[in-house]
């Protein structure tokens, strides 16, 4: 896969791109995740300038897949639930336990994979939700404001490895501190696009988080405060730029 593009939306993603989608409530995020999982009917979308809805179901079940915010699983405990969906699309036995010992290795998963979900905390249970679809290796990974409730380990943990296997990466999310992971961001209003461009352009873009009514990430906050005091001259919205600034 190369590129998706939303036609009523007006925006091209590319392959392996991170892409972070906020706006209000009602704004049309979940809608998007919708339209390309097939909960919805879709015309608009394109895949490599292929119609969505002209591909098989086979393919799509392989190569798009959605994690949606509902705590649902399909089998009693972590391990089997990393089967599960492997099974699914018809991977052999042989590489199914290849793809797993890959994501214990990785995930350092040992541990949570000896519970059973009852008694995992939330975030374990929300990290194995993520890492049960993951696991795949899909062309398109969507995430309905999962990662917010993980640590950064995990979130970076999962992170590395989306972009380490080249995946695209849709992420809804609520917390506006994980925007700068991502490589552009959408923000949406009202079901339509209100604004896509790189990440620190939409970061520093003031005007647009007070109209939408959404909060400016700390480190914005705080770079307003170091310029009020003297202390910065221009904002720097990179964690590290910062701080290498404030310790020179």
């Amino acid at each position: 896969m190369e590129t998706i593009r939303f036609k009523d939306l007006d925006i091209t993603i590319n392959s392996g791109e991170l892409i972070g989608i906020i706006g209000p409530i009602g704004s049309g995020k979940t809608n998007i995740l919708n339209k390309l999982s097939g909960i919805k009917k879709n015309t608009d979308i394109l895949i490599d300038n292929k119609l969505l809805k002209q591909f098989t179901l086979d393919y799509k079940r392989k190569n798009i897949v959605c994690v949606s915010n509902n705590n649902i699983f399909n089998t009693p405990t972590p391990l089997s639930e990393l089967r599960y969906y492997l099974y699914k699309i018809g991977m052999e036995i042989k590489e199914i336990d290849y793809r797993i010992k890959e994501f214990k290795d990785f995930f350092k998963l040992d541990n949570i994979l000896k519970s059973d979900f009852e008694d995992m905390s939330l975030e374990d249970r929300n990290y194995i939700k993520i890492l049960s679809l993951l696991i795949i290796k899909p062309s398109i990974f969507c995430i309905d404001d999962l990662l917010t409730y993980l640590n950064r380990d995990k979130k970076t943990n999962i992170l590395n490895y989306i972009k380490a296997n080249e995946i695209t990466l849709l992420n809804i999310t609520s917390d506006m501190e994980e925007l700068f992971l991502y490589d552009k961001i959408l923000v949406m209003n009202k079901g339509y696009k209100y604004d896509f461009d790189l990440s620190k352009n939409i970061l520093k873009n003031e005007k647009l988080f007070k109209d939408l009514g959404l909060n400016m990430p700390f480190i914005y906050d705080l770079n307003i405060m170091l310029k009020e005091y003297g202390l910065i001259n221009e904002l720097h919205i990179v964690h590290k730029e910062l701080i290498d600034l404030l310790w020179k």
